[in-house]
């Protein structure tokens, strides 16, 4: 007999409320934030890629979205790989990163350059000071 598609849906009790909802019904931005807590909690000792992470999220929610990743990944001992194209969220990690005593963030950008594609890294402070000058650090 198959199973019901239903009972493997995750649910979420909003605070003051008793009733439990799917929580497809807070958006693939909510949808995407549990996937995200529930590999990196699934992570400790290894490696999380999270592609293209500005998909699914409203751009204010990047600053915890980074709070909350740099904070489980220091816990579980989780390195994390993170691709995007959002200014936003480029914004959002360097500022945390560099407010974050625990953080250890490299962001590093793919220029196109005579020799083939090449990696220019940029610490904490280094991206958070460029983003500050209005710089392209995508």
């Amino acid at each position: 007999m198959p199973s019901d598609p239903a009972s493997s849906t995750p649910l979420v009790r909003l605070e003051n409320e008793s009733e439990l909802k799917p929580i497809s019904t807070f958006g693939d931005g909510m949808k995407k934030l549990f996937e995200a807590a529930l590999v990196l909690a699934h992570s400790s000792g290894g490696i999380l890629l999270l592609d293209e992470i500005e998909n699914g999220l409203h751009h204010t929610v990047f600053p915890q979205f980074w709070k909350y990743i740099f904070e489980a990944a220091y816990k579980m001992q989780v390195t994390v790989f993170a691709t995007t194209h959002s200014y936003d969220a480029t914004a959002a990690f360097s500022k945390v990163a560099l407010e974050d005593q625990l953080a250890i963030g490299v962001l590093t950008r793919l220029d196109r350059r005579k020799n083939g594609i090449v990696p220019v890294h940029f610490t904490e402070r280094q991206a958070y000071l460029a983003i500050e000058e209005g710089l392209e650090v995508r």
